[in-house]
């Protein structure tokens, strides 16, 4: 385990600055702390981001909108089988135009959860990533086209928009000693559900080619093979989920409402998330890392 003295919570990053060998990270309480290197995994908000790529790539910074934004709710498993019925009791996803609902059991089938989703073509102007509504605003946005039993699971919902950023485009992961890791690299819409995969992921290569690291100037090595091998997986996870809400949504511009075009496309689309050779990428980040150190 981390030893706890290593381990620092209620902190806040005021900003970074790159030396020759070193990054100097100010907190917000004054705190000015000197690293070797410094990893990110702050969130699809985080500043981390910032330091990465303000300087070369400005307009890559901030998240974009995806188009969509959800509901949330949690109802008793009592109550969702006599609204749904057996629907209820497994993991399901309903379709329709510009909206899907998905539903699936939580607290050892005690609860079912549920994430509304809708569609819309308008931008995102909140200043937050959440926005507070009524719940008459909430049901008017399934009014049409949404079959009632599934609309009566609002009723457990806190009527709030969550609104669906990610990050479609990151050029690197790594400027020099600082470093990108999870959603502050590769925020993703869940309609593949591999946001929390894809993190682990980057933690199991980063670690792996930081485990190689025999002298503090090898670490911008260790980035640009975490890179390397990370970001075009990373990324192409982002772009195929958004794919993906296109097809729960009948919008894909190929697929349309086709129904067996659609099962059929999810029955395989999956399959290289899941069957991805992990060890393999460990051997490719090794390799490429002694390569730039030989190199150097």
């Amino acid at each position: 385990m981390i030893p706890r003295e290593n381990v620092r919570f209620s902190k806040r990053v005021k900003s970074m600055q790159q030396g020759e060998d070193k990054v100097i990270i100010t907190f917000e309480d004054g705190e000015v702390v000197t690293a070797a290197a410094v990893v990110g995994s702050d969130g699809i908000k985080g500043p981390t981001r910032k330091y990465v790529l303000g300087d070369r790539y400005p307009e890559e910074v901030s998240p974009t909108y995806s188009g969509k934004y959800v509901y949330r709710s949690i109802i008793p498993m009592k109550d969702a089988l006599e609204i749904i019925g057996e629907h209820a009791g497994d993991s399901k996803t309903f379709l329709g135009h510009d909206v899907n609902f998905i539903t699936f059991p939580i607290s050892r089938g005690t609860q079912c959860n549920l994430v509304a989703f809708k569609y819309s073509d308008k931008p995102w102007t909140h200043h937050q990533l959440t926005k507070r509504v009524t719940k008459e605003e909430m049901v008017a946005d399934f009014s049409e086209g949404v079959d009632k039993r599934l609309v009566k699971l609002l009723d457990w919902a806190d009527p709030l928009q969550w609104s669906l950023h990610h990050h479609m485009n990151t050029p690197t992961y790594y400027n020099n000693r600082i470093c990108l890791l999870g959603d502050s690299a590769h925020a993703t819409t869940p309609h593949q559900a591999s946001g929390a995969g894809q993190c682990i992921e980057d933690a199991l290569v980063l670690s792996h080619v930081l485990g190689k690291v025999a002298d503090h100037k090898q670490l911008p090595f260790a980035f640009e093979a975490y890179d390397a091998i990370r970001r075009p997986r990373g990324q192409k996870v982002v772009r195929t989920s958004q794919e993906a809400g296109q097809l729960y949504s009948f919008s894909h511009p190929e697929f349309g409402e086709d129904m067996d075009k659609i099962v059929d496309n999810f029955n395989q689309r999956f399959l290289w998330i899941w069957e991805h050779d992990l060890e393999g990428d460990l051997m490719q980040v090794e390799k490429l890392f002694s390569k730039l150190c030989d190199a150097a």
